[in-house]
């Protein structure tokens, strides 16, 4: 399990190896992780996923504004599944599909 914010230092691919992605991963540096868009910074790489009582995906526009060029989902959730496509067209970002995104 990733803390709910760590600052890091490391490429993207390696990052997120061993897991079950189902996207090309772009070649980019991460400087964080966080599953609280409060806590972005530049080059950020945003967990959405459910919390206790919203899901990071509505959080999304939030982590964008603070930095984050890279947003991870579970596309197995239906609930993220259903806002996908719309957030795509306002959120220019990497979108990167990560299975089991919440067990990490």
């Amino acid at each position: 399990m990733v803390a709910p914010h760590s600052r890091v230092s490391i490429t993207l691919d390696r990052l997120l190896q061993g897991l079950n992605v189902n996207t090309k991963l772009p070649t980019m540096d991460i400087s964080g992780v966080s599953t609280n868009s409060q806590q972005v910074g530049n080059n950020f790489l945003f967990m959405a996923h459910a919390g206790v009582s919203r899901h990071g995906i509505d959080f999304v526009g939030q982590a964008y504004s603070a930095g984050a060029s890279v947003i991870a989902y579970d596309p197995l959730d239906s609930y993220v599944a259903n806002r996908i496509p719309m957030l795509r067209k306002q959120v220019d970002v990497a979108w990167i599909g990560v299975e089991r995104l919440q067990q990490m």
